[in-house]
């Protein structure tokens, strides 16, 4: 039995849920859709994942940002759920190691070989060409190379730590939707975001030499609980989006560089250093 329950995507605000597998329908505890888990968008969860306290949608969905809702009697009934699945999988391992010793760790290494979701990762451009297969679900996992996430599909990776010593530590692009959670960021430049790439990032940090966030084209960064520190802060450009919620940006010199019709806006974030923009682009500050 591999370690992880199933996480789906809120077709309303892109939250991910935990629910069991015998669910049907569920409710999201952020935004309050009711919810048919069939037709969502599932992904895999990660040992020890937690839900975070607040949700801030991306660019493409419509709710709003809102804490998390806390359902008692929803929260309940999981346990109990996962009262009788413990007794049950322990039931169950106990006997097949009694009757067929060495099975369960030949079934458990097949099964997650076949479940895991894999991201490129290389040295820059190229596409991923001759890049590494790695987990797309990390949990507390170490990258000394650049995270580099191409084309279209969701990958999530939480508890990891992604240190480089050139070049941008992650690059999203062709329609990649990375989600980070707790996850530290080290390197030459953080995060880089080109195309219609989207990044949400909860609970985290970069700490960089150069800049922190660059994203183009029309490419969106979601960022709630994450610090930011280097040379410069966050730089965008063509009609790309970034928000962060409850962090902090520390720049020495440019904490905002917001070029052409671009949009960058900060809410409750402490800002240290300059912020630049064209009379195009728009940068707020809540």
């Amino acid at each position: 039995m591999l370690p992880w329950g199933v996480l789906i995507e809120c077709a309303h605000c892109g939250a991910p849920l935990d629910v069991k597998d015998d669910e049907r329908r569920t409710t999201c505890t952020y935004c309050g859709r009711p919810q048919e888990v069939r037709s969502a968008r599932t992904m895999q969860q990660p040992a020890g994942w937690k839900p975070p306290a607040q949700w801030t949608p991306p660019e493409r969905f419509p709710a709003p940002s809102r804490p998390l809702q806390h359902d008692p009697a929803r929260a309940a009934e999981h346990a109990r759920k996962s009262v009788r699945g413990v007794l049950w999988g322990v039931g169950c391992t106990v006997l097949l190691s009694i009757l067929v010793p060495g099975i369960i760790v030949a079934v458990v290494v097949s099964k997650a070989t076949d479940a895991v979701e894999s991201v490129t990762i290389g040295g820059g451009g190229g596409g991923g060409a001759g890049g590494i297969e790695i987990p797309g679900i990390g949990v507390g996992t170490t990258s000394n190379q650049p995270l580099e996430c191409v084309g279209p599909g969701s990958v999530i990776r939480t508890n990891a730590q992604v240190n480089v010593t050139s070049g941008p530590a992650v690059i999203v692009r062709n329609g990649c939707q990375l989600r980070l959670m707790n996850t530290s960021v080290r390197g030459k430049d953080g995060i880089r975001v080109e195309g219609d790439g989207e990044v949400t990032m909860v609970n985290g940090s970069l700490d960089v030499e150069g800049t922190a966030i660059y994203a183009s084209g029309t490419g969106t960064l979601t960022l709630t609980n994450v610090e930011l520190s280097g040379k410069n802060g966050i730089a965008t450009e063509g009609t790309a989006q970034v928000r962060t919620i409850n962090g902090g940006i520390r720049a020495a010199q440019v904490a905002i560089d917001a070029r052409g019709d671009s949009r960058v806006t900060t809410t409750n974030t402490d800002v240290t250093g300059r912020v630049e923009q064209d009379p195009t682009a728009t940068v707020r500050q809540r």
